[in-house]
């Protein structure tokens, strides 16, 4: 079984100029900036949700992943699970090193906007990480009711249009570089209370003044 587009870092790393180079002819009015950027895109879509896997019952029954599939014997399950964490390792890996491409670019072409205010532009735009960050500073708890906080400003953002990814890449990306445990972000409906509209709006207030 192999999952399209599935690299390591090193053979990523190997064909990328091959990638680049092909995208290019076929874009000719796009430039490795744009390319880097769709890159990361597509290797966030390919991140395998290893929760549905663990919780799976189901065995000897064929299993469809939006890249992937593949029928699992009665012990597949198993050396899928293993693959699908490696895949998404690996993943992650390629997505840090078009990160710091971008980064890279960013810093050569001049563009407007300082690096510290466009991180993780594929996650987020506009600069709007730094929104997040502010929220995660001052309105997300640390005791029991910090995932609905976290749903809660996920939905909003995304809502808004200062996120861009889906819940699964969101939380995936989350854990990763907040170094914790994995999470299931819940409907906006469930999580939605006066006081946090009331800190969102804050907070836009707050973000909106420090981009006039």
């Amino acid at each position: 079984m192999r999952i399209s587009n599935s690299y390591t870092l090193n053979e990523y790393q190997e064909n990328y100029p091959i990638l680049l180079e092909k995208f290019l002819l076929k874009y000719e009015d796009h430039d490795e900036f744009i390319f880097a950027s769709e890159e990361i895109k597509k290797f966030y879509s390919g991140i395998i949700d290893i929760s549905a896997i663990e919780v799976s019952n189901e065995f000897s029954v064929n299993f469809f992943h939006k890249n992937v599939q593949g029928e699992l014997d009665k012990n597949g399950d198993l050396d899928f699970l293993e693959f699908a964490k490696k895949h998404n390792l690996s993943s992650f890996k390629i997505i840090d090193f078009l990160e710091s491409k971008l980064t890279y670019l960013e810093t050569k072409t001049h563009h407007t906007e300082p690096a510290t205010e466009n991180k993780h532009p594929n996650m987020f735009i506009n600069g709007s990480f730094k929104l997040f960050e502010y929220i995660l500073n001052n309105h997300i708890t640390e005791n029991r009711g910090r995932i609905n906080d976290i749903s809660f400003y996920y939905w909003k953002m995304y809502n808004d249009n200062y996120i861009i990814q889906k819940p699964f890449p969101f939380v995936e990306w989350f854990t990763k570089v907040y170094n914790v445990e994995s999470f299931q972000i819940k409907t906006l409906n469930i999580t939605q209370n006066p006081n946090r509209l009331k800190h969102y709006s804050n907070s836009l207030d707050w973000f909106k003044l420090q981009n006039k």
